[in-house]
């Protein structure tokens, strides 16, 4: 009698619920798009310090998320699980503490800053996770 694992998918291939691996760091670099896209948006229209504040945003959004990919994406397979839960935990923690010290670092040292352009630019990088999986994956979702 043969045992049928239902909801494997050997490495480098995906089912239809999820992305492949390599889908992840384009998403990141999508939310690094998006991010660029308004800072240079506002440069173009002359507004400088503007621009500059929605450029440390996208990095403030993009550069944690790159730090959470690389680290929780180290392993992969079934005999990695542990291995890949701590790692997500980890990752998670990283993106956090690298989140919170850069908004600090932006706040002390960055002035003239515009908060407003500088929160608007993060939370659209931000929310390019929430519809970039459905783009890549062909709108399957």
């Amino acid at each position: 009698m043969q045992t049928r694992i239902t909801g494997f998918t050997p490495a480098g291939t995906t089912d239809s619920g999820s992305l492949p691996r390599p889908a992840v760091w384009r998403i990141v670099g999508v939310q690094g798009m998006v991010a660029a896209a308004i800072a240079m948006a506002l440069l173009f229209s002359g507004m400088a310090t503007e621009a500059r504040s929605a450029f440390l945003g996208g990095l403030l959004a993009v550069v944690p998320n790159a730090i959470f990919v690389s680290w929780a994406f180290r392993h992969g397979g079934a005999r990695q699980a542990s291995n890949v839960v701590s790692d997500f935990y980890i990752g998670e923690a990283l993106k956090f503490v690298s989140t919170i010290l850069g908004f600090a670092l932006v706040f002390i040292f960055v002035m003239p800053l515009s908060a407003g352009w500088l929160f608007a630019t993060y939370a659209a990088a931000l929310c390019v996770y929430w519809v970039a999986p459905s783009i890549l994956a062909g709108g399957r979702g």
